[in-house]
């Protein structure tokens, strides 16, 4: 067998998973039986009426009312907004952008793989950084006179599934010595964690704000999600009227449903009885704010892990998916 494949094998009878996958929990197959069953044709009527242009729009209002408890966002700020499959669509299209302009994306080291897998494919340069030591990294790799630079991060991270305690310092470092350099922040994770203090998007060094509900509702293969921009985006103007309404539709209800920390009051009992049970497999393993992941810092301690932790390794994380785990303790 592939040592990979029996990686994997041995990290799904943990009930884990190295990938992130979303809970399909059953709080949104509830929602999405009730639209089935509803059978909402009305939406797909009278398309040359533009009865359906309004759709987007409500869903952008209900994700801020949802999120507002976590996220500070100027709407007069951030004047446009598309509906995106997801927030990976919103990510490609920008990378896109960004390789045609000739910038480069900066990224810490081991946060979510799908930003360098982008930049590879649109021959994009990839800028690592080091995020314990993020202030000499962005001295030493950031070129002042390039202003079509991103740098492009998650928060809450999905390097350990935490909330970055230093996101607003960094912000700040940006603001005062590297203004120049374009920042793209990815909320995935809001919704997927505990009340936190307020993650702020307001600061003029911040272009985009991608946003999505698959890590929180499960609803990874309906594609729902969007971006805030500053300024208007060409290739993402379709958007507004080429899109799955059924999506959008599952998503406003899903929103109105529930509140921002819903996931993780239903689901935190859960995470901490699955994380008990790893400790014999994986060394001082801890549930992370977000509650589909579990996580330790290994920091220079790397000779000491066995091949299992190696295996799951993010630069000074360790970091593991417990959506197997705790779908199954809800057999579909």
């Amino acid at each position: 067998m592939d040592k990979n494949l029996s990686y994997e094998k041995k990290l799904l009878d943990l009930g884990l998973s190295r990938t992130v996958y979303s809970f399909y929990c059953p709080e949104t197959q509830k929602i999405v039986d009730q639209l089935w069953a509803e059978k909402p044709h009305h939406m797909y009527h009278k398309p040359y009426l533009q009865l359906q242009s309004g759709l987007h729009g409500e869903f952008k209002n209900q994700w801020l009312q949802w999120s507002k408890s976590m996220v500070d966002l100027n709407t007069n700020s951030f004047k446009y907004f598309y509906p995106c499959q997801g927030s990976s669509e919103a990510i490609r299209d920008l990378i896109a952008h960004i390789g045609v302009q000739k910038g480069r994306i900066h990224v810490f080291q081991g946060d979510y793989e799908g930003y360098a897998a982008y930049a590879k494919a649109f021959k994009v340069e990839i800028v690592d950084h080091d995020r314990d030591n993020y202030f000499e990294s962005l001295k030493s790799k950031v070129k002042l006179e390039n202003k079509l630079d991103y740098f492009i991060l998650s928060q809450p991270s999905s390097l350990n599934g935490n909330v970055w305690s230093e996101f607003s310092d960094f912000i700040e470092t940006i603001e005062k010595n590297f203004s120049n350099l374009n920042v793209a922040v990815d909320l995935c994770y809001v919704g997927t964690t505990g009340p936190v203090k307020k993650i702020d998007m307001n600061s003029e060094v911040i272009k985009v704000v991608f946003i999505s509900l698959s890590k929180v509702f499960g609803v990874y293969y309906h594609r729902i999600g969007g971006v805030f921009h500053r300024t208007e985006v060409n290739s993402l103007v379709g958007n507004d009227y080429f899109r799955n309404l059924f999506s959008l539709y599952l998503g406003i209800e899903l929103l109105k449903n529930s509140h921002v920390n819903s996931l993780y009051e239903n689901y935190k009992n859960n995470q901490n009885k699955l994380v008990k049970t790893l400790n014999s497999s994986f060394t001082d393993l801890k549930p992370s704010d977000c509650v589909l992941l579990a996580h330790t810092r290994v920091g220079e301690q790397s000779e000491k892990l066995n091949s299992l932790e190696l295996y799951v390794k993010r630069n000074q994380f360790i970091r593991v998916c417990l959506t197997p785990g705790l779908e199954g303790m809800f057999p579909s």
